[in-house]
């Protein structure tokens, strides 16, 4: 038996179009290897890292690298690209390493807001990236090129600076309230001032005036005090401090119905403290908070016709509403 023309050509063209669809697959184009880019920020002090919220920033910067179509990586795995920032002159200075050249780029600090910082150095790591493109393809076109075997070149070294020495910064406070002495209680003004490291450790000076009252005498005490620092807690809102300080107490006095030889007087006395404080931040820069000073010192005690006029015990408490700037 014969077979139609007819039902034959469809068959012949069935398996023809499937024996091509392989070969069509093997001819798609492959996708581009993506350039890799790490973005090394360790160069920059903390105080710096803080203007800017380097936190942030991270973020900012792997967001736009993955949309202009980079892919990010860490430093130690060798990217095409390597990106770092220093500081320098009150500007953040960029080096993007790439394709065995170099390009550099500045973003001064000035008065921006962290947000518009972040922006602007984001932008500029992705104006850099774009830069060293051609210069990381014609590097690999050079390295896939048939030749004699050869061992790669290292990669290009990047010197880490040392980190700059740590910034101090200075606290200085007032504050008005009360002091416990046992047996009575007196207003008191006070004032410090403190230098400290950003590692939360520094030294303070503590200055008191208080006005004992007491009807048969006139009394003043002037205090002043130093020693170590160091905070217990340092947040975004809220700053929490405890230390040691030892001084002298001068308690000046003048008998007003004076009964015996001795009308007038200034007793100097050792004075020991552990000065706490805890601090609400207000900004930047100002300060508000509570401040409880318990402490030691020398028992005095006034007396007329052998009734007390005056006590103040060993124990003392001053407690005090303060405000404070620190820069």
């Amino acid at each position: 038996m014969v077979e139609p023309v007819g039902m034959k050509a469809p068959l012949v063209l069935a398996f023809a179009a499937i024996a091509t669809l392989p070969v069509h697959a093997a001819e798609a184009p492959a996708r581009p290897e993506p350039i890799t880019v790490s973005v090394d920020l360790r160069a920059l002090s903390p105080q710096t890292s803080e203007r800017i919220d380097a936190l942030t920033l991270e973020s900012r910067v792997v967001l736009r690298l993955i949309e202009e179509g980079f892919a990010v990586a860490a430093s130690w795995s060798e990217p095409d690209v390597r990106v770092r920032l220093e500081e320098a002159d009150g500007a953040v200075t960029l080096t993007a390493v790439g394709g065995g050249e170099e390009e550099r780029g500045k973003v001064t600090l000035g008065a921006g807001t962290a947000r518009e910082l972040q922006l602007e150095i984001a932008q500029k790591i992705v104006d850099l990236c774009r830069g060293r493109v051609e210069a990381v393809e014609h590097a690999r076109q050079k390295a896939r090129a048939p030749g004699p075997l050869r061992k790669p070149p290292p990669p290009p070294e990047i010197e880490v600076p040392a980190p700059p020495p740590e910034p101090l910064f200075v606290d200085l406070s007032v504050g008005a309230g009360a002091l416990w002495r046992g047996y009575g209680v007196d207003p008191q003004v006070s004032a410090s001032i403190a230098l400290m490291t950003r590692q939360k450790a520094g030294m303070a000076l503590l200055l008191a005036y208080d006005r004992p009252i007491s009807p048969d005498l006139d009394l003043h005490e002037f205090q002043i005090a130093a020693g170590p620092k160091v905070g217990l807690l340092r947040s975004k809102w809220i700053d929490v401090d405890v230390g040691l300080a030892a001084g002298v107490v001068a308690h000046a006095f003048e008998y007003k119905r004076p009964a015996t030889g001795t009308k007038s007087g200034t007793v100097l006395d050792f004075v020991g403290l552990v000065p706490m404080s805890v601090r609400w931040k207000l900004g930047r820069w100002f300060r508000i908070g509570l401040d409880l000073t318990p402490g030691y010192g020398a028992r005095v005690i006034h007396q007329l016709d052998g009734q007390p006029l005056f006590q103040r015990g060993d124990a003392r408490l001053e407690t005090s509403l303060a405000a404070a700037v620190a820069f």
